[in-house]
């Protein structure tokens, strides 16, 4: 009776987990580069430059996640630490690997991939170790056509309530440089 119970718990806490991605991958909200700033618990450019399947233990069972590591070149907000003269960043986030590799993640859900570099808003950490992009595919950037970056959402809205040039407004890529500065500005780096 306690295996059936303890099965019933995990797959209860799956479904949930399941529902709510996909409840927010397709209804999150909108946020400006303030906002996801602001949210942020790290903001870092670099190369992921692995990316593994783990099982986080939560609610009685086991959850499937990828833990990614990062060599960052650049920090604009938080904090991280150095292997051997090498900044690096590590997070945790619900999924499956094979499933990102193969590019079959839920409409909205960022995708990212080793060997590719980004720039990415990472937010905070839950007590069970998982976190994830701010705003989902807002806040994950791939580096494009030399040092522009471009978000998920095509950097629709990225800029709006935001007093900033109206070029910006229009979305596509835009500078890294540009976008670095402001968010500098909004962290107080």
């Amino acid at each position: 009776m306690r295996i059936m119970r303890t099965a019933l718990r995990t797959v209860a806490v799956a479904v949930g987990l399941f529902i709510g991605l996909q409840a927010s991958a397709s209804q999150v909200m909108q946020f400006n580069l303030n906002e996801m700033t602001d949210r942020a618990a790290l903001v870092v450019r670099g190369e992921v430059i692995e990316m593994r399947q783990v099982s986080i233990e939560a609610g009685g069972g086991t959850i499937p996640a990828i833990h990614y590591t990062v060599r960052v070149d650049d920090t604009l907000k938080g904090t991280v630490n150095s292997e051997k003269d090498v900044a690096i960043v590590e997070f945790t986030i619900l999924g499956s690997a094979e499933k990102m590799k193969a590019r079959q993640v839920m409409d909205g859900f960022p995708i990212i991939q080793a060997g590719r570099e980004y720039l990415l808003f990472v937010g905070q950490t839950s007590s069970i170790g998982l976190t994830t992009t701010v705003g989902l595919n807002q806040g994950k950037f791939d580096v494009v056509s030399g040092d522009k970056v471009v978000n998920g959402m095509d950097n629709v809205g990225l800029f709006n309530r935001m007093n900033v040039d109206f070029a910006l407004r229009a979305g596509g890529p835009v500078s890294y440089d540009t976008l670095a500065g402001m968010v500098r500005a909004r962290a107080g780096n």
